[in-house]
């Protein structure tokens, strides 16, 4: 009798876990990038952002003060930022998460000084969820130099329920 459950219970849990549906986080990242260090030097700074799941651009603009930004979880971007006489800054934005909120993160941005046409071939590090603090933090990448990166905050806020 033992030995015909065991493939019939094998059977089932294979059945059964092919239907597990992964938690998704709904809401969204809000990101404030702080570029006075950089703009006290003059001239603006030109941003790009790319959503990495279509290949397409969603945002190029020049900002001369800080720089605000809303993306939707579950999505991964890439961040280029250019000045003329600085190298061109790459960086990675991973909005996945479980948990569901708007999330905040406010960081300051340095970038090294090269040639206007320079550009760094690798991001710096990604921006991530962190399941351990339950908020967005910052990794640098282990194979590029280390370009600070200084997150001053990250904070969930849940999706309140409004009567």
């Amino acid at each position: 009798m033992m030995n015909r459950l065991t493939p019939l219970i094998i059977l089932l849990s294979l059945l059964t876990t092919k239907n597990v549906v992964f938690a998704q986080g709904v809401g969204k990242l809000k990101i404030f990038a702080d570029f006075s260090e950089i703009i006290a030097q003059d001239n603006a700074v030109e941003i790009s952002i790319i959503n990495m799941s279509t290949n397409k651009e969603l945002v190029r603009q020049e900002v001369a003060d800080d720089f605000s930004f809303s993306f939707p979880l579950e999505q991964r971007y890439l961040l280029y930022f250019r000045k003329d006489g600085f190298c061109t800054t790459r960086l990675l934005l991973d909005t996945h998460t479980f948990m569901s909120g708007v999330y905040t993160i406010k960081f300051g941005l340095d970038m090294t000084t090269g040639n206007a046409g320079e550009r760094a071939s690798m991001p710096i590090g990604v921006i991530k969820f962190n399941g351990a603090s339950a908020s967005f933090g910052y990794q640098p990448s282990e194979l590029v130099a280390a370009i600070p990166l200084k997150v001053s905050s990250s904070i969930r806020q849940s999706e309140v329920v409004k009567f």
